[in-house]
């Protein structure tokens, strides 16, 4: 499993992808794409960029500043982590792929992503509205795929995402 720190582990619908975009753009030779990560990574103090749902077969959903909610292939990328929910039955799996499954075609959330880096940027909450509930960006889909953003973690970063999981994973949340 090219790109993951968990290369013996079989993937499974309902893993959660962490993608490392600084190394994955500059490795590709995409420098407008690679500085939009790291602008992302200083703001959020992480260096993952994007999330995505494993749903199977060597497929993703996701959602990109390019594109709205949509499957791909996971080869496309090579930097990357997973993370699976601890102790998450098949039902609870099976409930997170359906609800991005359920996702597709919706439009990505760029007043979302903005208040986002106005409020790392600024360094406090900033009013912003909370953006267009049909629209999504990245790691707010797969945190709400597994009923992780309630109300004040709505605009979750990756970054985020990941710590949450740890907390999770250590019986801190």
């Amino acid at each position: 499993m090219a790109g993951s720190r968990f290369k013996q582990m079989e993937l499974t619908p309902g893993d959660i992808i962490f993608v490392r975009g600084m190394d994955e753009h500059r490795e590709a030779r995409r420098w407008t794409r690679w500085l939009v990560s790291w602008l992302i990574a200083k703001l959020t103090s992480s260096p993952y960029t994007h999330a995505a749902l494993y749903i199977g077969g060597g497929r993703i959903v996701e959602c990109d500043v390019l594109m709205p909610v949509t499957i791909q292939w996971l080869n496309k990328y090579k930097h990357y982590d997973v993370i699976r929910v601890i102790g998450a039955s098949q039902r609870e799996r099976e409930k997170a792929v359906s609800f991005c499954l359920s996702k597709i075609g919706a439009g990505y959330d760029y007043t979302a992503v903005l208040a986002i880096g106005l409020e790392r940027l600024l360094r406090r909450p900033v009013r912003w509205p909370r953006g267009d509930p049909k629209r999504w960006f990245c790691s707010e889909l797969v945190a709400r795929a597994w009923g992780l953003a309630i109300e004040k973690e709505e605009r979750v970063t990756p970054g985020d995402l990941k710590q949450i999981l740890e907390e999770l994973e250590r019986g801190v949340g």
